[in-house]
């Protein structure tokens, strides 16, 4: 699913993790797979205090949607 939906790529086994890239609306994303099936992008972190550029908030709200949606999705395929 994520190689060929979300252009995933670079994939490391580092143990308990995954280690990845996704290419997603223009922006590479580097990201984690836990052996539980819990996926976090880098960039979906929460965003405190001022000083953000467009860029950045821009950025970060594309990699909270994209980890929420790929979440979803890894979650309807463990229930099925």
């Amino acid at each position: 699913m994520l190689t060929n939906a979300y252009n995933g790529h670079g994939f490391e086994n580092e143990g308990p993790h995954y280690y990845f890239s996704l290419v997603y609306e223009g922006y590479e994303f580097r990201g984690t797979l836990s052996r539980d099936c819990r996926l976090h992008l880098e960039d979906a972190l929460i965003l405190g205090g001022n000083g953000w550029t467009e860029e950045e908030l821009e950025l970060n709200r594309v990699a909270i949607d994209l980890e929420d949606r790929i979440n979803l999705k890894i979650n309807a395929i463990k229930v099925a």
